[in-house]
């Protein structure tokens, strides 16, 4: 996805902004003047609590330690499960016409039980408790390769010591109590960071992991495991470590199957083991606290590796027509795969796609199959599925059996039916947006397709749906042709988690409520789907919003934000529709489910605010905003809210926090956090004994606003905003901003805290005087900023509303009217941009929603996030843009 000119627009707009004001720095001193008795509160208060952190990471680091040094039990170790590799065809079957009868057969399927090892809460993520790291240490330096990403971490010396050289509780006890003295916590949040930039799943963050425990020990297993495992217990993650004789073993729990590793039964829950260590191990049966995380082995949003290109040419031919694309792959990502475990086919099917290879697939194949009728798709990419690639099993290619991911399929050679049936059932999915299921038979892997219109051939019933046969295996055999030696045999459906479908139905959904007159409160967990397929999702509106025969209307002021939330079943249709009612603004920014079939939901408001006709209210502080956490019954009546209590603190304090309630709305709890840029799982989720833990972020709370920033310059006419924009970057070149990131930072600044309202024939004037060669570089860029009738600024919100109310195209970035963004500031300096509605990326027929922009104030990095599945785009202002 080429994304300079996003970052050139952002740059017109902002730099070109022309007004008569006050300095920035004085309205700063000003509004910190007015608020310096409770900053002086508020930075006690944080003093306290990193005191507090401290004291409790202490000690909680030596009732573990303790606990390490005595509490071993032996665990027997179960086998590892074979991967399945029963006889497959070496060569595909071809279909002959004058072999078909023409039955159509209901084919007979096992469908997959609804059942789950996971117990509430078990996978819960809350932000890290750290202690605090020394101003001053000995620093060590440590650089390796993870797959074409060269990472650098800076540590404490201590980190880097011998290893034990005997395995036993002592020894193991003594190295965490080692690590636990040294200033391990930057070590953390910069693998974290790499994680957030990469766009790392569990296991990937793992790995890379393991490669700097490598690194750093590169003579010692043992010491490799237990720095491992001490880093990843200490980044959230319920991991343990296990030994027999002296050789140490980490122990990855998961709820996946790993095919051929060894493996503990520990509480119903399995414990992998990273290296064989024999028939019996000790180990212990006590998480460290507050280490929630089960590494995930879903791929769920594509990882950003740096690109290393591949490129394959495939070819065949459908209904006598020859065809022939050229698809991308990324090296770095197939290097990636060839290290991960063999899981189930489950999570090949449901793995998010890489960019390289999702836009070649969507540029090359789109305005093929939009041409075409939904069965003439699927049949043209049925058969260049069987047709397109050579046929060889795992056996004759590996020697071992190997699932393969959709990219793999482009990559090696030759595939195999579940490989055709994976890269089958990702073409279906994305490029029609039909349900695709796997079928597995002994020996055999076929796909069926869940078709909008009534299609004819063999086919099998699942969840009381028709899916109809389609096999990526049979050469030339057309859709609802099930393979003879099949055809009276029992599969079992494999079931893909649907997260591809899931995103562009939440898009459809949010599509509905913004006709409706509905808004986004945050670009995180503010829909979810229940059980039955309803959908309830979470916003606010201004003036009136009709969601179906559903009227909402505000309540005092016309011009407040009201909260709104929203049930639709699975035809898109309303199914109800509630708001509150108050003088204030309110909005909400999260939601999920319980499981006696209730809907959660969490906003923020100022003012009061009163729920089922004011028979439930809250009030919130004057000047103050807070947080509300509110249950709904299935059919949409409010049964309780509460408030957080975050009234007390200033939104302009970085911390994050993280509060708990029962199901029926009593609190149990208000803590705070050290606030952690890389931290992205706010919102609602399901705790331990059945709690709702909401974790959120002060400077986020109010879902749309960072603090009452709205009020305007008190005395118009002193300062040009071309010289406070000078001033404000010059200073933040000081404070060792990046100095081509430095201007975008200004102008943020300068957004966050004041009140602008531009329209676009201003900036082109701005433009005309204060950077006059942009006019002649950008033309086309120059033009459509005209369209832009102004970009307003209230309460945090950025607002963009073209002349015609028409979408405004910028080369590969479409505004819509009304689109809005919202500024998000960190304590350390970096920011980054929300993008709440209304900005997509893309070209042509093609474009995704822009999710956010992460600015790093200290390289001058630029992450982008966008489309559904939260792909990502890692550039650099200077190196990738200016040059």
């Amino acid at each position: 996805m080429k994304i300079s000119m996003i970052v050139i627009l952002f740059a017109a707009l902002f730099f070109g902004i022309a007004a008569q004001c006050q300095t920035l720095e004085e309205f700063r001193k000003k509004r910190e003047a007015e608020m310096s008795a409770m900053k002086k509160g508020q930075h006690v208060f944080m003093q306290k609590m990193q005191e507090d952190f401290n004291a409790y990471v202490e000690k909680r680091d030596s009732e573990f330690a303790a606990f390490l040094a005595e509490r071993w039990e032996q665990f027997q170790t179960m086998k590892g499960i074979p991967l399945p590799s029963p006889p497959k065809p070496d060569l595909t079957p071809e279909f002959k016409p004058e072999q078909h009868t023409g039955d159509i057969m209901k084919m007979p399927v096992i469908s997959p039980e609804v059942t789950t090892t996971e117990k509430p809460g078990q996978d819960m993520r809350i932000p890290l408790i750290q202690k605090q790291d020394e101003k001053v240490f000995a620093e060590g330096k440590v650089r390796f390769e993870f797959f074409g990403c060269m990472v650098d971490i800076v540590f404490d010396s201590r980190m880097k010591a011998s290893p034990p050289a005997a395995a036993n509780p002592a020894t193991i006890s003594g190295f965490w109590t080692s690590m636990a003295q040294t200033n391990y916590a930057a070590m953390i949040n910069s693998l974290l960071d790499y994680k957030n930039k990469l766009n790392l799943n569990d296991y990937g963050y793992y790995m890379m992991l393991r490669k700097l425990a490598g690194t750093l020990y590169p003579q010692s297993e043992n010491g490799e495991h237990l720095m491992t495992w001490v880093m990843m217990t200490r980044s959230g993650y319920k991991i343990r470590i296990a030994y027999s004789g002296d050789r140490i073993s980490l122990l990855i729990p998961a709820y996946s199957t790993l095919y051929a590793i060894n493996y503990l039964d520990i509480d119903g829950l399995s414990y992998y083991m990273e290296r064989d260590l024999g028939p019996s191990v000790f180990t212990y049966d006590k998480d460290y606290p507050d280490a929630y995380g089960i590494i995930d082995f879903a791929v769920k949003s594509p990882l950003n590796l740096p690109k290393n290109d591949f490129r394959r040419e495939v070819g065949f031919s459908f209904n006598g027509k020859p065809y022939s694309f050229v698809f991308t792959v990324n090296r770095n990502l197939v290097d990636f795969y060839a290290e991960y475990p063999q899981t189930g086919l489950q999570a090949r099917f449901d793995a998010a796609v890489s960019p390289e290879t999702k836009e070649s697939v969507l540029n090359a194949l789109s305005p093929v199959v939009s041409r075409m009728s939904q069965p003439e798709a699927a049949g043209f990419l049925l058969g260049m599925s069987q047709l397109a690639f050579g046929y060889k099993t795992d056996q004759e290619q590996f020697g071992k059996e190997k699932y393969f991911f959709p990219e793999e399929v482009l990559f090696y050679p030759y595939s195999d039916c579940e490989d055709r049936a994976v890269w089958f059932s990702y073409l279906v999915q994305s490029l029609l947006g039909l349900e695709v299921v796997g079928i597995e038979y002994e020996g055999h892997v076929a796909t069926a397709v869940k078709f909008n219109e009534e299609m004819a051939g063999d086919y099998v019933m699942h969840k009381g749906a028709k899916y109809v046969i389609a096999d990526p295996t049979f050469q030339n055999a057309p859709v609802g042709m099930a393979m003879p030696l099949y055809r009276n045999s029992t599969g079992k459906v494999i079931e893909p988690g649907g997260s591809l479908l899931a995103g562009n139905l939440r898009k459809s959904i949010w599509d509905h409520a913004f006709e409706a007159g509905g808004q986004k409160g945050g670009n995180f967990n503010d829909i979810v789907f229940d059980q039955k397929g309803n959908a309830c999702l979470t916003g606010y509106f201004t003036g009136e919003a009709t969601f179906g025969v559903f009227d909402l209307k505000p309540g005092a002021e016309r011009d407040t934000r009201n909260f709104f939330v929203a049930c639709y079943n699975s035809r898109a249709e309303v199914v109800w529709a509630a708001t509150a009612e108050g003088k204030g603004n309110a909005a909400g920014f999260s939601v999920t489910t319980t499981g006696a079939g209730d809907y959660i939901v969490a906003g923020s408001f100022t003012g009061a605010l009163g729920f089922e006709g004011n028979t439930i209210s809250l009030q919130c502080k004057e000047g103050m905003q807070d947080v509300f956490v509110a249950a709904l019954s299935p059919d949409g009546h409010f049964k309780w809210a509460v408030k957080v209590g975050l009234d007390e603190y200033t939104g302009e304090n970085n911390m994050a926090y993280l509060a708990k309630f029962t199901e029926k709305g009593i609190s149990k709890g208000l803590s705070f956090f050290n606030e952690n840029g890389q931290f992205f799982h706010y919102g609602l989720q399901s705790g331990p004994m059945n709690l709702i833990y909401l974790t959120g972020n002060l400077q986020n709370a109010a879902g749309v606003s960072p603090g009452s920033l709205a009020a305007p310059f008190a005395d118009p006419g002193v300062f040009v905003l071309a010289e406070s924009l000078k001033a404000e970057n010059d200073k933040l070149v000081a404070e060792s901003y990046e100095r081509n990131i430095a201007g975008v930072f200004s102008v943020l600044n300068h957004m966050k805290y004041t009140s602008m309202r531009i329209s676009g024939g201003e900036v082109q004037k701005a433009l005309d005087v204060y950077n006059p060669v942009f006019r002649k570089n950008y033309p086309e860029i120059y033009g459509n900023i005209g369209k832009i009738d102004f970009m307003l600024n209230s309460d945090g919100i950025i607002r963009l509303e073209t002349i015609d109310r028409s979408s405004v195209v910028f080369d590969n970035m479409k505004i819509r009217n009304g689109a809005t963004l919202r500024i998000v500031a960190f304590e350390n300096g970096d920011a980054r941009l929300d993008v709440l509605s209304g900005i997509s990326v893309g070209k042509m027929i093609i474009w995704y929603d822009l999710n956010f922009v992460n600015l790093f104030r200290k390289s001058g990095d630029l992450l982008f996030d966008y489309d559904s599945d939260h792909t990502r785009s890692l550039i650099n202002l200077k190196e990738d843009i200016l040059n």
